[in-house]
């Protein structure tokens, strides 16, 4: 079984404290069903800091605002996962990437 990194992208928060709590529901419920497909929950993410090779650091431009991580067999099988996430409800995007063996790739 792999893991699969679900990067969410662009969307908005929730507008109310409401919708929040709405939200953190779903999100709730969402992980309960996964149940042990779910390797690490994930966060939102902060604004990024860029960092060149040469050691310049400037402010960054997200890529993406959060992320999740779960199992599957294939990649398939992620993507059928992943349509159930509570992102979409805020107006988000999702990348889904295969996070590949190093010892592999």
């Amino acid at each position: 079984m792999a893991e699969y990194v679900l990067a969410f992208k662009e969307g908005h928060p929730p507008a109310t404290p409401e919708e929040g709590q709405v939200f953190m529901k779903a999100w709730g419920d969402w992980l309960d069903k996964l149940g042990n497909k779910i390797a690490n929950p994930g966060a939102p993410l902060g604004p990024p800091k860029s960092l060149n090779s040469d050691g310049d650091v400037s402010d960054g431009q997200p890529a993406m605002n959060g992320y999740a991580i779960i199992k599957a067999d294939t990649m398939d099988e992620a993507v059928e996962l992943a349509k159930g996430c509570p992102i979409f409800t805020l107006d988000a995007s999702m990348d889904i990437y295969e996070a590949l063996d190093p010892q592999m790739s």
